[in-house]
């Protein structure tokens, strides 16, 4: 029940000042958005420049609700030395406790 959100964002050949993006996607979906507001978020992203830095792509996402949400992300790029970062986890966002769970973190 209740109501739904839904988000799809896809752009190109980005470029703003110093930030050039080849490829951009966002999609996120809420549901029981004012009673109980669970989700999704999809992130990703192709060859990107930044002053000082370099990404070849960037991509993750998180999912739950208002007291967890499940996080995962992977980089690779390059920032003075070449990298390649993937992470995972949990992130508690209750009214009793705050916490972040780091269950994977490796790289390059």
């Amino acid at each position: 029940g209740g109501q739904t959100a839904v988000v799809d964002l896809r752009g190109s050949s980005l470029a703003f000042q110093e930030i050039a993006v080849e490829r951009l996607a966002v999609s996120g979906k809420v549901t029981d958005v004012f009673a109980s507001p669970k989700g999704t978020l999809e992130v990703g992203l192709e060859k990107a420049r930044l002053p000082g830095a370099e990404l070849a792509r960037l991509d993750g996402g998180i999912t739950g609700d208002l007291d967890a949400l499940a996080f995962r992300a992977r980089a690779e790029g390059r920032l003075e030395y070449p990298f390649d970062l993937e992470t995972k986890g949990t992130l508690v966002l209750a009214e009793t406790r705050r916490e972040v769970r780091v269950e994977m973190l490796r790289g390059e």
